[in-house]
């Protein structure tokens, strides 16, 4: 063989060579322009396996939905101002301390105590002293709104309960109140004392009544906040012989 023709066949393979390196460089280029800078070096905006981006990933810290969510939607554990199943808001609970009604009632006003007490007996005839106290402080309400505090009465036998005696919220008698027994008396706090006058029957059985209103209308048996006795009281005691 010539070696001119060597010559031909080595520069055509060259060439061929130099054609087919310079398609896959083409080629290269070619897939290149279709993506982005970002993308050829790797550290695009698109998706992977760890991603910290705003893009969708298995571990995002992101505002968007995951499946460890720190953001401001609905969670699991939820301490925000909605319903959860530990509510200390202002809502209704089992254990309720609010104003509303409750199974103590504080509006009734009575007779705590009488002394000397119901069914006492061998009172002394004379200097006897009846105390009565009230579950609240005691007010003898007369219906031009003033108040009685204390009182003095001038006889010193037994008179007419409905006659001179018809103005008194408090009423001691032996003979089922046709008459009562004079006494003097004052208010303090919640207690009414009376100190009887003159000298009481040998052994006589003597009834001790509180009234709500008294027999003329004039007063009635009040709280200090104006809540009336609920109902008439009563006791008993016998004097000495």
């Amino acid at each position: 063989m010539k070696i001119s023709s060597l010559i031909t066949i080595y520069f055509t393979v060259l060439i061929s060579f130099f054609i087919i390196s310079c398609g896959q460089t083409t080629l290269k280029d070619d897939g290149l322009d279709s993506k982005s800078i970002e993308e050829a070096s790797g550290t695009s905006t698109g998706g992977s396996s760890d991603d910290n981006s705003t893009g969708d990933s298995g571990d995002d810290n992101s505002t968007g939905d995951s499946g460890d969510d720190n953001s401001t939607g609905d969670s699991g554990d939820d301490n925000s101002t909605g319903d959860s199943g530990d509510d200390n808001s202002t809502g209704d609970s089992g254990d309720d301390n609010s104003t509303g009604d409750s199974g103590d009632d504080n509006s009734s006003f009575t007779v705590s105590s009488v002394s000397p007490a119901d069914g006492a007996t061998g009172v002394n005839k004379t200097g006897t002293t009846i105390t009565i106290t009230f579950s609240d402080d005691v007010s003898l309400k007369n219906t031009d709104d003033s108040s009685t505090t204390s009182w003095t009465t001038t006889v010193t036998s037994e008179d007419s309960c409905s006659g001179s005696y018809g103005w008194k919220l408090v009423h001691i008698s032996r003979d089922n109140f046709t008459n009562c027994h004079p006494e003097n008396g004052s208010v303090s706090g919640k207690t009414i004392t009376l100190s009887l006058k003159g000298t009481l029957a040998s052994s006589g059985n003597y009834i001790i009544k509180v009234l709500k209103t008294s027999l003329d209308g004039s007063a009635s048996t009040q709280s200090s906040s104006g809540v009336q006795l609920s109902s008439e009281d009563n006791s008993s005691f016998t004097a000495s012989n």
